[in-house]
């Protein structure tokens, strides 16, 4: 999970300057990504997610905040609502509005 954190912190910090990586360019991170985790499935849900991504769907994606991001990762891997809001130590409903929201 530090990899993937690492590799979240490393586009975070580039969308704050005002660059935003390609689809591509986030899909060779990710791949790359699987070579030095041991969390490769949720590296190939991540895959997977950006890869069907369409320009509306990421342009969305790019507005989320990084709780919001961090609900999103925990849902696309099956975690239900009750085990997010423990992990995060918010409530059930925050995180129902999460997915309400998006």
């Amino acid at each position: 999970m530090a990899a993937l954190k690492e590799i979240l912190k490393t586009i975070n910090s580039i969308k704050k300057e005002g660059h935003l990586l390609s689809k591509e360019e986030i899909l060779s991170i990710l791949e790359a990504t699987k070579s030095i985790t041991t969390h490769k499935e949720s590296v190939n849900s991540l895959i997977f997610f950006f890869s069907t991504l369409d320009i509306k769907t990421q342009n969305k994606v790019n507005t989320l905040t990084k709780r919001e991001l961090q609900v999103l990762q925990y849902i696309g891997n099956g975690k239900s609502s009750i085990r997010i809001a423990k992990k995060l130590n918010l409530s059930t409903s925050t995180i129902e509005t999460h997915r309400k929201k998006h």
